[in-house]
């Protein structure tokens, strides 16, 4: 286990994880431990006879940092156990500084293939169980003016993803939905972050995978058949490590960012897809701009036409 010592603003912040005991949120949390956090780790029924649990709990008895550890019950699509879990760790602790959601189960395939039980399965977790424990985070942070939440999602949720594009959805439908939520509670000093790390530990390290059955006209798609060929791939520590380093960095700061790729290579796939949005953007641009509404009578704009208010207007 970690013994670096941790920035003043980190040690002794109280946190909240989902997922405690997926192969990055076990991680986030012995990382944690080590700093002094006081850690409040959550897990399903099932998942309370883990073979990793017995490890958690000796972490935060020997943390050398003086922080403490209380296991919790939270099935994200029970709302009545997520607002339990997060209640327990405000008056356990006296304050809940920062909630993670760390990972969600994945459906992988092509769409073709998927039922439509996996489909609305996906969203189900990915997005309505996502967005119960942002609002059960918030009724608390609301209440003690401050906190900060982070969910994570993945490459998966900047871009398109062959093979995966049910957990593509998802994760950009809770990215948009925080996108706008950042500036609903930014008056209450509640901050918003999202992290977006590789797809292999946004998929492999957040929970379990379930692959649908092949469909034989997809056999020929490389990229759906090497998505297939992942399906049992487990990660190695050293994998994780980049992700639980910055899941802690924001989570310590006092001025997190809205928005954090985690790698070189993710940075780079983030910036190609800017670029392309961007050429494309350029190259229609002329017929975008034909394509304003005019505004009615009385009505401000440039010109005569509408404009959109941008988000970071509204702070003006």
């Amino acid at each position: 286990m970690s013994t670096e010592t941790p920035p003043p603003a980190q040690k002794h912040k109280t946190y909240l994880l989902t997922s405690a005991l997926s192969p990055l949120g076990h991680a986030l949390s012995l990382h944690l431990l080590s700093l002094g956090c006081n850690l409040a780790a959550c897990c399903t029924r099932t998942e309370l006879s883990s073979p990793l649990l017995p490890a958690l709990r000796d972490a935060g008895s020997n943390s050398p940092n003086g922080s403490r550890l209380i296991i919790l019950e939270l099935d994200a699509m029970s709302p009545s156990t997520v607002q339990c879990a997060l209640a327990t760790a405000a008056t356990t602790f006296g304050r809940l500084d920062v909630v993670i959601h760390t990972g969600i189960p994945s459906f992988l395939g092509a769409l073709e293939e998927m039922s439509a039980t996996d489909t609305v399965s996906q969203f189900e977790i990915g997005y309505f169980g996502r967005v119960n424990v942002v609002k059960s985070a918030l009724t608390v942070m609301r209440k003690q003016r401050g906190g900060h939440i982070v969910v994570v999602t993945g490459l998966t949720g900047a871009m398109g993803t062959p093979g995966m594009s049910l957990r593509c959805a998802a994760d950009h439908a809770i990215e948009g939905l925080l996108d706008g939520l950042a500036y609903e509670v930014a008056p209450f000093a509640v901050r918003v972050s999202i992290v977006q790390p590789s797809v292999e530990v946004a998929v492999w390290g957040g929970g379990e995978v379930r692959v649908a059955k092949e469909m034989g006209e997809y056999e020929g798609v490389e990229q759906v058949k090497m998505i297939r060929g992942m399906a049992g791939r487990v990660l190695a520590g050293e994998e994780l490590s980049d992700t639980v380093r910055i899941l802690a960095e924001i989570g310590g700061s006092e001025n997190p960012p809205g928005r954090v790729t985690v790698g070189d290579e993710g940075v780079e796939i983030v910036k190609e897809r800017l670029k392309t949005l961007s050429e494309e953007l350029e190259e229609y641009l002329e017929a975008s701009l034909g394509a304003d509404i005019m505004a009615p009578p009385g009505v401000g704009g440039t010109g005569g036409r509408m404009r959109p208010v941008a988000i970071g207007e509204l702070d003006e």
